[in-house]
C-alpha cells in the first residue's frame, strides 16, 4: 500500500490551469522536497491533498484511502499541516503552550474541560526535542521567526501525524534553526513519518531530502537528489562543452 499516491491531478482557477496532470507515488516513509518557482503550484498541491481545494480531475490516495475533494475524516486524523507563516494571525495574543495544544483539541471529546495528563506529557516531550521549553509562557507574536516556526511545527507534531505537509517552514528562519528543524524532520522519517516539504532552497532539497519533486504546474522531475544532481551536472558539462566549441571556432575565425 502506498503512503501517498496522486493520480492525474489537475486544478484550475478560473481559466488558468494551476496543476496539470500531476502523478507521483510515495511507497515508504520519506522526506520529499517540492521545489519550483513562484506560481508553480506548490502550495496548491498541498492544499488539494488536504482537501481544501477540489481538483478539476484526478484522484488522491492517502494510506490506501482514495478521495477526490474533501479529505475523509479517518485520514484527517493522521495528517499534520504547517502552512506558510504569513497565513498566521499575529494580532491574537496567545501563549506558546496554547498554540501547541490547539493542534490536538479536535481529537478530544466535546465539552472536555480538563486536558488529559497524556497531552501535557506529549507537550513536554515535543518542546524539549525542539528546544522551545523555555518559551511556553511567552506570547507567540513576541518570538523570533525561527522560534515561531518551531512552535507551529510543535503544534502539528503533537497530533503524532503519519503524514506531514510543510509549506515553506524554513522561510525567514536563521541557519542554526534550519539545521535543527531539518535534523528533527529526518528523525521523524526514521520513526515512520512521511513528509512533503515545500522549499525554495535547492541546497536543502539536495542534502536532506530522500526524493525531490521539481514542479512547474507539471511535474518536471521526480527523482532522488543524487539522480537530479547527476542530470544537472551532465547538463552543465554539455553546456560548457558547447561553449568551448563556440569559443574555439570564434578563435579560428579571428586568427
Amino acid at each position: 500500500m502506498s503512503i501517498i499516491e496522486v493520480l492525474n491531478l489537475s486544478v484550475r482557477f478560473g481559466f488558468t490551469k494551476v496543476l496539470d496532470n500531476i502523478s507521483f507515488k510515495i511507497e515508504k516513509p520519506s522526506l520529499v522536497a517540492i521545489v519550483g518557482p513562484n506560481g508553480a503550484g506548490k502550495t496548491t498541491l498541498l492544499r488539494t491533498i488536504l482537501g481544501y481545494i477540489k481538483p478539476l480531475n484526478g484522484k488522491i490516495r492517502l494510506l490506501g484511502v482514495e478521495y477526490c475533494g474533501k479529505l475523509p475524516k479517518y485520514v484527517k486524523e493522521f495528517i499534520g499541516y504547517v502552512p506558510q507563516r504569513d497565513n498566521v494571525n499575529l494580532l491574537v495574543p496567545i501563549k506558546v503552550k496554547d498554540v501547541i495544544i490547539s493542534g490536538i483539541l479536535d481529537k478530544l471529546p466535546l465539552l472536555k474541560i480538563k486536558l488529559p495528563d497524556e497531552i501535557y506529557h506529549k507537550l513536554e516531550h515535543i518542546v524539549k526535542l525542539l528546544r522551545i521549553e523555555d518559551y511556553l509562557d511567552e506570547y507567540f507574536n513576541s518570538l523570533s521567526l525561527g522560534l515561531q516556526q518551531k512552535v507551529l511545527l510543535a503544534r502539528c507534531l503533537i497530533r503524532e501525524p503519519k503524514i506531514l505537509l510543510l509549506d515553506e517552514p524554513l522561510s525567514n528562519v536563521d541557519y542554526p534553526s534550519r539545521i535543527e528543524i531539518m535534523t528533527y524532520l529526518k528523525e521523524l522519517v526514521l520513526k515512520g513519518c512521511t513528509i512533503l516539504l515545500v522549499c525554495h532552497d535547492l541546497d536543502i532539497a539536495f542534502n536532506w531530502a530522500d526524493y525531490v519533486i521539481l514542479l512547474n504546474r507539471k511535474i518536471v522531475k521526480f527523482s532522488t537528489p543524487e539522480e537530479l544532481k547527476k542530470e544537472i551536472s551532465e547538463e552543465i558539462e554539455k553546456h560548457l562543452k558547447i561553449t568551448q566549441e563556440i569559443e574555439s571556432k570564434r578563435r579560428e575565425y579571428c586568427f
